[in-house]
């Protein structure tokens, strides 16, 4: 799609306006992404929440932290727990591992009763 996309353009920004200039961010969220968000019935955000989106499912499929890091251009996990938000079927699905986890450590926990 991005060879018919750029023909056979050798030269010059990949995505640009009419004139040949790059995008800006602010036009292309004000012009595409809004429109698009409000037929959807989806609030408005920026392209950051697209950064948040990617890590957060990241994280939620247990793709090694070191991986995620450089994926997206940060060396410490304090920035990828800033960007990861967990999504509640996500802590539901880890809670309903618990039970089993509990019963199957419940003989080593049950005092054995005087006879």
């Amino acid at each position: 799609m991005l060879r018919d996309y750029l023909g056979s353009r050798t030269t010059g920004y990949v995505f640009a306006t009419r004139n040949e200039r790059p995008l800006r961010t602010n036009n292309t969220v004000k012009r595409h992404l809004w429109p698009a968000l409000d037929k959807l019935g989806i609030p408005r955000c920026g392209l950051q929440a697209f950064r948040h989106g990617r890590v957060s499912f990241l994280v939620e499929h247990s793709v090694p932290m070191p991986t995620i890091r450089a994926w997206i251009g940060h060396g410490c996990d304090r920035m990828v727990e800033h960007y990861t938000h967990s999504r509640a079927e996500f802590h539901a699905g880890v809670l309903a591992k618990l039970p089993s986890m509990v019963v199957a450590a419940r003989p080593f926990l049950v005092k054995k009763e005087a006879a």
